[in-house]
């Protein structure tokens, strides 16, 4: 089953206040495009080093939010505050 897919099936099952957050950690950059084609904009990282990567690698016309899955390390922080759309619960 492909991304889109997915996505659609699992979109269909939540209520409407509910926003998907698509973890992408491990997922390659093609995921990531595929994903954001169909419609996802906010995706979950627990690793900075590998979102910084992602937004480097993403084109810059993709308005995507990250929202971190987990504690980050205070010295790796401050590396992303710069990184726009980047946001942490």
């Amino acid at each position: 089953m492909s991304i889109a897919n997915n996505l659609e099936k699992i979109k269909a099952t939540l209520p409407d206040a509910v926003t998907l957050v698509a973890v992408s950690k491990t997922k390659p950059i093609a995921d990531l495009k595929e994903a954001y084609e169909v419609g996802q904009r906010i995706f979950g990282e627990n690793k900075i080093q590998e979102m910084t990567q992602k937004w480097e690698e993403l084109p810059k016309r993709y308005s995507m939010a990250y929202d971190w899955s987990c504690t980050n390390q205070q010295s790796k922080v401050h590396g992303s505050i710069r990184k726009p759309n980047s946001r942490r619960r």
